[in-house]
């Protein structure tokens, strides 16, 4: 994605190859692997500190357990490593260590239920207030995070659907907790 902005061309490319693979132990249990490499390119002709190449590589098991048509429970672990190529001063890395535990209930469709708690650990030598900072954390702070998420999707009518988001998040180093909440009202026709 190329911009014109102001101060010059922005430039965004984002290349991954992805394998994906699972196995089926019973009806209800299966065991999924991903792994991914790729990278993320970012150049501006005005802001250097915006001008990087992440190489990245992810793997990763994810258990799934659905006893019933409405229920749902998956746990995973991610390990992500990550380099910021282009810079020569050092080796700028990120290690992103990710354990998650998603729940789902659905009722036909009438009402869904969903949950995601997320503890990820991240070991990062680079400065984490910059444009590839920002990036090489995925928008969390080195150290320990947690993130959790509760979604209510209801059919409210013929053609009508809420939404409620409840989002959180608990980084180390910020001395309070962030919270976002989202309520949206769709027509389906």
């Amino acid at each position: 994605m190329k911009q014109l902005l102001s101060g010059g061309f922005e430039d965004l490319i984002q290349k991954d190859w992805k394998l994906n693979t699972r196995y089926n132990f019973t009806p209800s249990a299966s065991l999924r692997v991903q792994a991914s490499t790729g990278n993320r390119q970012s150049g501006s002709d005005f802001l250097e500190n915006r001008n990087y190449t992440i190489d990245q590589q992810t793997i990763g098991p994810e258990f799934a357990w659905q006893p019933s048509p409405f229920f749902r429970s998956t746990i995973s672990y991610s390990f992500t490593d990550k380099e910021n190529v282009e810079n020569m001063e050092f080796e700028e890395k990120a290690a992103l260590h990710q354990v998650a535990l998603d729940l789902r209930y659905a009722k036909a469709i009438k009402t869904t239920l969903s949950g995601n708690l997320k503890l990820i650990q991240i070991d990062y030598n680079g400065v984490s207030n910059s444009p590839v900072g920002y990036e090489m954390l995925q928008a969390l702070t080195p150290g320990t995070n947690v993130t959790w998420t509760l979604n209510w999707l209801q059919k409210i009518g013929e053609g009508l659907q809420l939404n409620l988001v409840y989002e959180g998040r608990n980084s180390q180093g910020l001395d309070r907790l962030v919270h976002v909440g989202r309520m949206q009202v769709s027509a389906l026709f």
